[in-house]
Order: structure tokens, then C-alpha cells, then sequence
């Protein structure tokens, strides 16, 4: 049996929305059906917030690495 997210992961207006208890924002990226089982199977932690660079936190996970950086490399794969 697969492990499950302590996430929630909510698909609205074409998003997805990543929420944990406890956070002060909503992580998002945009919806698409080929990788968001994956995503979603997964937990997801804030990266510690900066304050000198008004950082607040990017979403990362210990096996897929930090969220922006897997999206790109979805995107960039579709395209080529």
C-alpha cells in the first residue's frame, strides 16, 4: 500500500493547491493529469523562510527535490 501525503491537495481552477496544517500559505503549481498522482503521493515540507530576502519557504520533498524545480523539468521534457 502506497504511503500517504500528510498534504492535502486540492484541484481548483486548473491548480493545484498543496496546504498542511500549520503552514501560513498554499502551495500551488499548475494541474496536469501526468504528474499529479505522483505529486500528490507524496509529503511535501517548507523549505526555511528568509527574512534578509523576504523568502518565504519553497515546497520540497526528500525523493523529488524542491517543487519548481521537478514543474520545470516536466515542462522542459514535454517540449523536447
Amino acid at each position: 500500500m502506497p504511503r500517504q501525503s500528510k498534504n492535502k491537495f486540492e484541484i481548483i481552477n486548473n491548480e493545484i493547491h498543496i496546504t498542511r496544517e500549520g503552514w501560513p500559505l498554499i502551495g500551488l503549481t499548475t494541474y496536469r493529469e501526468d504528474y499529479y498522482e505522483e505529486l500528490s503521493s507524496k509529503t511535501w515540507s517548507l523549505t526555511k523562510p528568509n527574512s534578509d530576502t523576504e523568502d518565504k519557504g519553497y515546497l520540497s520533498n526528500g525523493t523529488l527535490g524542491l517543487l519548481h524545480r521537478y514543474i520545470a523539468g516536466k515542462w522542459s521534457a514535454k517540449m523536447f
